[in-house]
């Protein structure tokens, strides 16, 4: 019995120790290895042949670190995801930096992690390094003492990577004059007091521009497009004072030159009182009610001075064939549904069509099975 309960033991321990190799096994096998600090070339395939280069990484300290490429983006647009030693996807990063990715993550002392990196163009031998996260006081940064050389060349919105230089233009109040070179304009804007702001393009028939707002850190904001009557956007926001944003400002056509404006947005009347103005949220309609984008709104005399521009209602549905419209119930008769143009007139009619034709079916069908069950019980 000692015997054999000691063979059993052996067996347990030895799957034990299988399983523990088994799992402690990373879910990738390395291609290359880098350390923090180092710059390695390494061979990426095109993203087609759905594979990857695997860049392992094992952490020496816990800390914040970038892992970035430093390809010709001429030739090159690589992309990075960032997985566990067990294969536990991380993060991801694309088109940071022109077409490079900067792949932002805090690791973990010990652990093991894999940048798996592939090729949006072609097979190619890509630069990448593994960085310290810079934390600039100045133009030095408190954790590595690395100085910034303040080149803004290729970089988004323009600006060095401490912030004290910027490559494009500062945006202040009055009108700017934007000239179209086939590139991103980036303007930066510091406001003195807290309060709602409108920039405006204004431009003639041939030229399309467009506006994006960023904080100082990249984010998103805002971003506006055509208005109602034109081609040009009218963008406006809440500004926090003493905050840094970014307007990137591009044309989707090629016109040499037009004018943008960033002005205070204040309703001044015509006893030249002026009223605070505040933000309204895009109202979302129904077939029934209209849809309206985001508006600058006085409450003092009620009006709305910017946006809350029209944006149609929504159509009709009828998923259960029954001629009324499922969200409002309105009975689908051509001359009974709120005014429409003619092209959602024609999506309408199409629907209904569709709609009748389905009904139309299922009618047959049903059809088909009583005789089929009249037949079968004869």
């Amino acid at each position: 019995m000692k015997k054999l309960l000691s063979i059993i033991i052996s067996l347990v321990l030895i799957f034990s120790a299988v399983s523990v190799t088994a799992s402690a096994a990373d879910a990738f096998e390395a291609d290359y290895e880098i350390e923090f600090g180092e710059k390695i070339t390494i061979s990426v395939p095109y993203y087609e042949e759905e594979n990857f280069t695997y860049v392992k990484f094992v952490a020496d300290e816990t800390r914040e670190l970038v892992f970035k490429s430093l390809a010709d983006s001429d030739v090159s647009d690589p992309y990075c995801e960032l997985y566990s030693a067990d294969g536990e996807f991380l993060y991801s990063a694309d088109d940071d930096v022109l077409l490079n990715f900067e792949l932002t993550y805090e690791f973990i002392q010990g652990e093991t992690y894999y940048f798996a990196v592939y090729d949006y163009m072609s097979d190619s031998a890509v630069d990448v390094a593994l960085e310290c996260k810079h934390s600039y006081e100045g133009d030095t940064c408190s954790l590595c003492d690395y100085v910034c050389d303040h080149s803004t060349e290729g970089r988004f919105l323009s600006a060095c990577e401490c912030g004290s230089v910027f490559g494009g233009f500062e945006l202040d109040f009055g009108e700017e004059t934007v000239a179209y070179n086939g590139a991103d304009l980036y303007y930066k804007f510091v406001p003195e007091e807290d309060g709602i702001c409108i920039v405006k393009s204004h431009a003639g028939e041939d030229a399309d521009p467009y506006c994006e707002l960023y904080s100082a850190d990249g984010e998103l904001l805002d971003a506006a497009d055509d208005s109602a009557e034109d081609y040009n956007f009218t963008l406006f926001y809440e500004f926090s004072a003493g905050e840094t944003y970014y307007f990137l400002v591009y044309d989707y056509s090629e016109a040499a030159e037009w004018k943008m404006t960033l002005e205070k947005a204040v309703h001044t009347t015509e006893d030249n009182e002026e009223h605070v103005l505040v933000i309204t949220e895009e109202v979302e309609g129904s077939c029934q009610e209209m849809s309206y984008s985001k508006g600058l709104y006085c409450p003092e005399c009620d009006i709305y001075v910017a946006g809350h521009e029209e944006l149609g209602y929504s159509y009709h549905f009828d998923f259960d064939g029954d001629y009324l419209c499922d969200y409002c119930g309105t009975e689908l008769i051509y001359n009974e549904f709120p005014d429409m143009d003619f092209g959602e007139i024609y999506d309408f009619v199409f629907v209904d069509i569709i709609q009748r034709v389905l009904s139309l079916f299922e009618h047959l069908i049903r059809l088909g099975f009583d005789l089929l069950v009249n037949i079968i019980g004869k």
